[in-house]
């Protein structure tokens, strides 16, 4: 999505909000996308282009990282009024609020985390952790205690926080770039982790260690790379979105026995792959997909003696769920996100078996030394022998 669009929706109060980042210039708006069209080989025509946003957890402040390495938090409470523009350094990855609502934690391209205060906007971000390749995602446990990354590296590291250098441990055992993180709701200690390996890991991030590990199943064998994961809040139900693929895996996280299992509960096909996906605090699962005629879907479901069964609300049905109308009426808006590529392709780790080549290589030097040797080799000298 752009920064320039019309406005930006949010649903955690009774009332939606509209959010127009630069009112000043919106009888402009349309002289400026006839230049962008007419310089489509400009790079400004991506300027604005927002890499992560996020709500404070009771909606408070919302904030946003663009492309032109700025980070912009806005007060939501008292009409969308602007707190502060700040500079990151590099380009951002993931951002995530405090519960408490005093910081924002930033993680960028080069493996760096920041912290910003909300209760100083003219402070400029502070180094707390870093690491050796990219940080794709980053959250906080529900104390404020831990700060919890992902990077490239198949590594899940938990840093105390704020002094992000003390690690506390790491969570090992991805084959591939961890992609997604998730608190499970109800569970303060329990990790999901979603990864390019396409698997969902529950970890308990105190102690460092793999609970369970649930593979995605399709019926296609290469990689699946994880690109949301959303929690029920009034039951261990878990959304799953992979890139690439029109479904929607339905997990249920639960422990029994002392001990954490992943069923998949069933798989709710799209008419193109998922953006996102969401529980609201009525547990209606929302899919946000690329296509005009419904880019929204809504879902209930229902528990029968363990069995749960996901029912498509209808449209008389869906018009009750708050902001269902202005959101599903509204393409025009988020249509913008469609022109936007894979963000996960270019994560995979490329691997060479060279061994073979080596060895071939190296029976070619040793036959050529050989022969050169042969070659190389003095005539035999003959010696007269008297008879």
């Amino acid at each position: 999505m752009k920064c320039d669009s019309n406005y930006i929706y949010r649903n955690c109060k009774p009332q939606l909000h509209l959010l127009s980042p630069d009112p000043e210039n919106k009888n402009d708006e349309s002289e400026k996308k006839k230049k962008q069209k007419e310089s489509l080989t400009d790079d400004s025509t991506d300027s604005g282009r927002i890499l992560a946003s996020g709500f404070s957890e009771n909606g408070e402040y919302f904030a946003i990282c663009d492309n032109q390495k700025q980070l912009t938090v806005w007060n939501t409470s008292t009409e969308w009024t602007k707190l502060s523009s700040r500079p990151v350094v590099k380009r951002c990855t993931a951002l995530a609020f405090s519960h408490n609502e005093d910081n924002i934690i930033v993680s960028d391209k080069a493996g760096d985390v920041y912290k910003f205060s909300i209760l100083d906007p003219d402070k400029p971000g502070e180094l707390i952790l870093g690491h050796l390749s990219m940080v794709l995602d980053v959250i906080l446990s529900e104390d404020d205690r831990f700060v919890v990354t992902a990077d490239r590296d198949e590594k899940i590291r938990v840093s105390h926080f704020p002094n992000g250098y003390n690690i506390h441990s790491y969570c090992l055992g991805h084959t591939d770039f961890v992609s997604r993180l998730k608190i499970l709701s109800g569970n303060s200690y329990i990790l999901l982790s979603g990864a390019g390996d396409g698997t969902i890991r529950v970890w308990n991030y105190l102690e460092g260690t793999l609970l369970n590990t649930h593979h995605l199943s399709t019926s296609e064998t290469k990689k699946i790379p994880v690109s949301c994961i959303a929690c029920s809040k009034k039951s261990g139900l878990v959304a799953v979105v992979a890139e690439g693929y029109p479904m929607v895996w339905i997990l249920q996280v639960m422990q029994r026995a002392k001990k954490w299992t992943i069923n998949e509960m069933c798989k709710l096909e799209t008419n193109n792959p998922p953006w996102n996906v969401y529980f609201n605090d009525d547990d209606i699962l929302w899919i946000f997909q690329p296509c005009s005629r419904q880019h929204v879907l809504l879902y209930n479901y229902v528990n029968n003696d363990g069995t749960i069964t996901f029912n498509a609300l209808n449209e008389e049905e869906s018009c009750k769920v708050f902001a269902y109308q202005q959101i599903s009426s509204d393409w025009e808006f988020f249509k913008e996100y469609v022109q936007i590529g894979s963000f996960y392709s270019h994560l995979h780790k490329k691997t060479y078996d060279n061994v073979q080549d080596y060895l071939s290589k190296k029976q070619e030097r040793l036959k050529a030394k050989s022969d050169k040797s042969e070659i190389d080799k003095p005539p035999t000298k003959k010696c007269k022998v008297d008879e």
